[in-house]
C-alpha cells in the first residue's frame, strides 16, 4: 500500500517500477491472508470480508498499471518514431 502511495507522486518514468512492486507485494499479501485462512487463524467471515477489499484494491491497482504500461509503450514509440524522423538526419 505504500508504494502505491508513493507512486502517485512519482514522475512519468518512475511510476512503472513502484507500481509493478507494489503489485508483487500486493499478490505475497494476498498469499499470506490465504495462509490465515487455511491454517484457521483468521475465520471465513473476516477472510471474505478481507477478500473483498483485496479484490477492489486488486481492480484498481491492475487498472492503474494497465494504464500506465500502455502509456509507457506509447512514449517508447514516440521516441522510436522521433529517432526515425527524416527532421533528425
Amino acid at each position: 500500500m505504500e508504494l502505491m502511495f508513493i507512486a502517485q507522486y512519482l514522475r512519468k518514468e518512475q511510476k512503472l517500477p513502484a507500481l509493478q512492486k507494489a503489485n508483487t507485494k500486493f499478490d505475497t499479501l494476498k498469499f499470506f491472508l490465504m495462509i490465515l485462512w487455511e491454517t484457521g487463524d483468521l475465520g471465513h467471515k473476516q477472510y471474505a470480508l478481507l477478500s473483498e477489499k483485496f479484490n477492489e484494491i486488486g481492480k484498481m491497482l491492475g487498472g492503474w498499471l494497465k494504464r500506465v504500461e500502455q502509456d509507457s509503450a506509447r512514449t517508447q514509440t514516440q521516441k522510436g518514431n522521433a529517432q526515425r524522423s527524416p527532421h533528425n538526419q
